[in-house]
């Protein structure tokens, strides 16, 4: 999974040409844990953010609904206005 993000998003991970020690097996099952934990995390962070995108996507067609309906309600209010005037107009 990590190798999958690491290519998606274009990390650049640099070789090394001299030699890495292993580390130590003792220290192995610590960093097999950090690694797993860090995975679930990150997997979290996508779940997240695309329920974030979701959610963004949502919100601005609901605020050009309402904009929208927003600028047709000032069209009725203007048009019973100037209806309500004239009447007045006539009345007199």
């Amino acid at each position: 999974f990590i190798e999958e993000e690491v290519t998606k998003d274009e990390v650049e991970i640099k070789d090394y040409d001299e030699h890495i020690p292993a580390p130590q097996p003792k220290n192995m099952t610590e960093l097999e844990a950090n690694f797993e934990k860090l995975e679930e995390e990150l997997l979290s962070i996508n779940s997240s953010s695309k329920q974030l995108i979701k959610n963004h996507v949502q919100l601005l067609e609901m605020k050009a609904v309402l904009e929208k309906v927003h600028l047709l309600l000032d069209e009725t209010l203007s048009t019973e206005c100037e209806v309500v005037q004239e009447q007045y107009v006539i009345a007199l």
